[in-house]
Parts: C-alpha cells; structure tokens; sequence
C-alpha cells in the first residue's frame, strides 16, 4: 500500500489481472516497452496515478484495467491498442486530456463512463465500433454492484466529439445529441471482406464498388458490414463479376442506393440484402438461381424486376411492399416461391391489382391462386428480321404484333473507344417496335445473331453496350451459324476480339497559360495499345503549344493538354492610357512587322510601275519630234525611230536605224533621206535576149 514509483521494466512483457490493485499511494508508473499485455483490474482502484503513457508495443488490456483511477488527468493510448474493453477506465473522474491512438478499432461498454472531466475528445477514424454510452454519460451501478445500472447524462455540458466525416464517431455524436465538429472528410475508403473480396467506397461520387471473387460475407445486420459508416453516403453499388453472392444484409436499409449493379457471376442475393434502399429498377442477371428471404424487402422505390430463366428459388418476403410494383413475369424455371414474396403490402395483404404472369402449370400459377392474386398466362415467340436473320424471343402474347429492327452501325467504337491495331468491333442494334412505337420486353431475352463473314466466333468476345457506355459481356453458345445469348434489354451489342472490360480513359484538356479553360475537355476510353492523336483547336486570337498530340495507351489513363497563348497579331497597344483616353484612331497592327514589311514591298512595287510609265512617256516624245522633221510618211521610208526600213522590189534587208544615230550629232534630215534613196533605187529591168 506504500508503493509510490515503479520504473526500470525494460524487460517486462505482461502486468497480471489484479497486479497492482488498490495501491492507493502508486503516482507513477513507466510503462514501456515491450510490454504487451495489462490484465484485468491490473490498477484498479490506484486513486493516485495522475499521468498513463501507454507504450506502442501494448496490444491488449483487461476489462476494468484502469476502473476508479479517480486522479488520472492525463491518458495516451499509445498506437498498439486495438481494443478499449469495458470498464477500462471507468470513473477516472479527474480525466480531462485523452488521446485515443490510430490503432484502436473498438471501445467497449462502459470504457470511459463517469469521467466527469471528460468534455471533449477526438476519436480516430480507425474506430468502427462504440458501444452504447460508452463515454458521455454517468453510471450508476445498482446495490451489490451489479452491472445492470442505470445512465444518466451530465447536467453541466454537453461532450464535444471531432472527428472525420463520415464515421463512427460521428454518428455516435448524432445518435445521443452531443457536439461535433468534423476535421474533414473522408474521401475514399476501403478494405478487406475476405481473402478473395475487397470494398472501396468513393464518397464524392457515392459509389461504393465490391471486387475479387467467390462469397461476400454475411452479416447479423447491416451495423456489421465494413461500410456501415457510410449508409447515408452509398448512391449506387457495384459489384465486380468474379463475386458469387451478395451478402445477407449488406445493404439493407441504405435508402439512398437508387441503382445496383450486378455481374453475371452471380449465383445467389442474400436475405435482406437490398431491403429498404431506394433501387427503381432492378435485373437480376442470367446465372443466379436464389433470391433470399426479404432480399429486396420493403425496398420503396422499385418499380421494374426483371428475372432470369435459371432462377430456382424466391424467398419469403423478397419482393414485399411498400414498392410501385404491379406486375412480375415469374420464369417457369422457378420451383419454389416463399410466403408473401411477390404482390403484397407490408401489412402483409394482398395488392388486389397485381398480376402474376407466367406458363401454365408452373410454381407462379399456383403462388397466385394460393395468394389470391391474378394469374396471366404468358408465353414465349420469337420474332425475326429476314433480312439479317437476326431474331429474339420474347415473352408476351400481343408479340405477334412485335416487328424487330436490325442495324449494323459499323465496324468501329471511334470516338467513343480507341481499339489497337489489331483489333475490331463490330457494332450492331437491335429494337423491338410494335407499329412505331419501342418497346420493352419483361423477362429474358433470347437473342439470335448470325455470325459475320470472316469471324472467327471462338476468338471474340460478345458484349451489350448501353448507352452510357458501359460494356457488360455476355456469354454466348454457337448453333447454326450464329451466336445464341440472353440478356434483360435490347440495344446495341457488339462483337470483337479486344477486352472491353478493361478500358483506359484518354482525357484531352484545353487550357490558356494561365491555367484556366480554354474549351471543355473532351473523354474518350482506350484499350492497351490503341493508337492515338488529337489536333488543337483554333481559337481566335491565341494559338497551341502544338498542332497535335499522338501516342500510344499503355496499362494506365493518359491525360493530354494544349495549351493556348494569345497570339502576337491580337497584341493590344499600351500606347493610351486607361485614365486618359487617347483621341487618335489606331490603327490595327501599325506595330506589326509582318504589315509593315508589306506596305514597304507596295510602295517599292509603286515607284517601279512610275518609273516604267516615265521611260515609256519618253520614248513616245521622241517619236512624235521624228515624225515633224521627216514630215508626210512616203511609202516604203519611216522615221529614224523606226526599228525597220523594208525596201520595195529589192531583196529584203533590216537596217537597225536605232543603232546608225545612237550616240551620233543630230544632222540634216532631207540629206540623209536622199541618200538613202540612190542607195535604195529599183534596179532597171533586162531586156530579154533573142534566141538565135
């Protein structure tokens, strides 16, 4: 009882339960490490602890460890600790500073009731489970001790809990009103659910996505699952193909989820997987055989079911009420339907409107009778385009009015999907019409389509491509010429030899240099080894760092940017001034060397043409003084400008008159022109000659 200290346990690796129990004079004890376990009521009841250090080798403590420590002030967890177990520290009523380490997982009942002092703390996000009223409130044990006591609140202030947002933390703050303040959000979350299946949430876009393959886990109820936190968080689930099952309650009551996703490897939904979300729609995909007890039980907003021809057994409940549901084709392949499965409220009555189809004879027709429920009976027909040979077969009896419309849309994804070299797509669409209007088949569908000339069937893939583009694979068998698969919707499908499944998003940005958006970008998806190149855009007044952007997608996304810089011929002129607006007109681009080496080549091209036009004036002047001094022109003669004198009834000669002046005094012209007659003179005729 008089022990005070107690250091120097560098080897010490375990404290027992009980150890140091009502040591009312212990003040201070070093905890270090490695020490790893504190057994139960190890030190309880030492009144005079004032500071607990736990060290980050410490795993696991006992319940009531530090139970009536009534001086603690101050406690560190350590970041070893996985658990806080009930009563750990309960009634440390002088304990104001905790800090709960990043390992801890679980805080149990009781841990930190009757801690007056305690008014505000942050808890991890590491925490995915507080008990209920573990910490916030008093406890008052019954006479003897019992555990069975009653809580009661603090009157003098309300606790004050940070914490990340979404988590646990947070919603024990709003479940029994205390203060919260949020440190942030957390954007993106995941984990393991087994060895095989794994869980990733975003929590911007509300999606939560499962992965891997084989069995979700099952859970008691959805508090369980790994992603309770985030129940008003999930818009939309997606569960990868490679998963077998969709867990018992792992989303029940999430009445935010409006869309579910489900893989063709599915075989089974799990009892109350889906009940009470907010899904409108739902397929259930080709491949499942079991649909649990209230698998979709009471989900408000469903609207649409679809069920598959493989489907065997529908459990009690799995389609009850509230729902807009007014009718379900149930598959003659089902042989078991549960209690109140389809077509009732959830008072458990009848909807007196609703109608069960389905074939004669089948468990559907004997569910309706036994409920008190409208029996149609529904059969199958199948509808063909000559053409093409393409068919699909519907259920329904007014299909004999159903006309099928078959398109081939082309032998490309571009621009939507990038394919390599060596790969194609072959894109077809199929519509189910009745006169003009299209319409939308209940139940299966089986779809006939022809093989195409030079395709190989046991190389390619067959995949539906929706018009969010989406790509699901469907699996196919060959019969006659022609691929035979079932899918819920009609629409586009394609075949190809690439992997659709596996896609790369090419994101194209435009952007000014400072940053900002230059134009929307521009998405497409790629597979690997798909080519690419894409040009810039024109914008008046700024031009690309680059006119294109080629290259090739790898195994990862590829994000491309032009940039855009303002181009020198929209360069405003600085010459005026923004306070004193100047009153001289610009003129555009008077700065521009480009426009002024222009006008220059004008101006040149101007003095050339003048000076052309002054030699020719010249020429014309000396012309007309010749012509005055030799007065009238006389046949055969011309003036000393002329370039030729042609000289009558003599042989042909040119005289370069130009050449006899150049450089020469002018002279008399009469005597030059009389000269230049005896020169010139016709020579006289002969006399012919007499023959002997």
């Amino acid at each position: 009882s008089s022990l005070k200290t107690v250091s120097s346990l560098t080897a010490l690796t375990t404290i027992g339960n009980s150890a140091f129990e009502s040591c009312a004079a212990l003040k201070t004890f070093d905890f270090e490490a490695p020490l790893l376990t504190i057994g139960s009521r190890a030190f309880y009841g030492c009144i005079s602890l004032v500071t607990i250090e736990l060290p980050d080798s410490l795993t696991t403590i006992g319940n009531y460890a530090f139970r009536g420590c009534s001086a603690l002030r101050e406690l560190n967890t350590g970041n070893g600790l996985t658990a806080i177990p009930a009563g750990a520290f309960q009634a440390c009523e002088k304990l104001y500073i905790l800090t709960i380490g990043s390992s801890v997982e679980t805080i149990g009942e009781r841990a930190f009731v009757s801690c007056s002092s305690l008014r505000s703390l942050e808890i991890p996000s590491s925490v995915h489970s507080i008990f209920p009223k573990a910490i916030g409130y008093h406890y008052y044990e019954t006479a003897g001790g019992q555990v069975d006591g009653t809580y009661a609140g603090y009157n003098d202030f309300v606790l004050h809990i940070r914490a990340l947002s979404p988590s646990v933390a947070e919603n024990y703050a709003a479940e029994n009103h205390f203060d919260f303040t949020s440190l942030g959000t957390v954007e993106q979350n995941g984990g393991q659910i087994n060895e095989t299946v794994s869980w990733t949430i975003d929590v911007p876009n509300g999606v939560l996505m499962i992965t891997g393959s084989d069995a979700m886990a099952d859970y008691p109820t959805f508090a369980y699952t790994p992603w309770t936190l985030y129940r008003d968080y999930i818009l939309s689930v997606v569960i990868g193909n490679g998963i077998t099952t969709v867990g018992d309650n792992a989303f029940e009551g999430c009445d935010k989820l409006a869309d579910v996703s489900l893989p063709l490897s599915l075989l089974r939904i799990g009892d109350y997987a889906f009940a009470g979300t907010a899904i409108v729609n739902v397929t259930i995909p080709t491949g499942v055989t079991e649909i649990g007890n209230g698998a979709f039980d009471k989900a408000f907003a469903l609207y649409t079911v679809s069920l598959p021809h493989t489907l065997e057994s529908i459990g009690e409940y799995a389609f009850r009420g509230p729902n807009t549901v007014r009718s379900m084709y149930v598959p003659a392949s089902v042989a078991f339907i549960g209690a109140n499965a389809i077509g009732f409220n959830a008072n458990n009555t009848a909807i007196s409107t609703f109608i069960i189809k389905g074939i004669k004879g089948s468990a559907a027709e004997t569910y309706a009778l036994q409920s008190g429920l409208t029996f149609r009976e529904d059969g199958f027909i199948e509808i063909k385009d000559i053409a093409s040979g393409a068919s699909v077969t519907v259920l329904g009896k007014d299909s004999d009015h159903f006309t099928l419309s078959f398109a081939r849309l082309g032998s490309t994804l571009e621009p939507e999907v990038l394919l390599a070299s060596n790969e194609y797509a072959l894109l077809y669409r199929l519509t189910l019409l009745k006169g003009e209007e299209t319409v939308t088949p209940e139940g299966t569908i089986t779809i006939r389509l022809p093989i195409p000339d030079n395709v190989n069937p046991l190389s390619v893939r067959l995949f539906a491509y929706d018009e969010s583009g989406k790509f699901s694979e469907l699996p196919f068998t060959v019969t006659d010429g022609a691929f035979l698969f079932y899918c819920q919707t009609l629409g586009r499908f394609v075949i190809t030899n690439a992997d659709l499944t596996t896609l790369y998003t090419v994101s194209v940005n435009h952007r000014y240099t400072d940053g900002t958006i230059a134009s929307p970008s521009s998405v497409c998806h790629a597979t690997a080894g798909a080519s690419y190149r894409f040009t810039a855009l024109s914008l008046d007044g700024f031009a690309p760092d680059r006119s294109s952007l080629t290259g090739t997608v790898s195994d990862q996304d590829v994000v491309l940017t032009f940039t855009y810089a303002q181009s020198s011929l929209d360069t405003p002129s600085d010459s005026t001034s923004e306070s004193q607006p100047s009153d001289t007109t610009e003129i555009p681009g008077e700065d521009d060397p480009k426009i002024l080496f222009i006008v220059l080549i004008i101006l040149l091209s101007l003095a050339l043409i003048a000076a052309v036009l002054f030699l020719l004036y010249l020429n014309q002047r000396k012309k007309n003084r010749g012509q005055e001094v030799s007065g009238a022109r006389r046949p055969g003669i011309t003036d000393k400008f002329a370039d030729t004198i042609v000289v009558p009834d003599a042989p042909t000669q040119e005289i370069d008159i130009q050449s006899l002046f150049a450089d020469e005094p002018e002279e008399d012209t009469d005597a030059i022109v009389n000269e230049l007659r005896k020169k010139n003179a016709p020579t006289p005729p002969r006399k012919p000659r007499r023959k002997p």
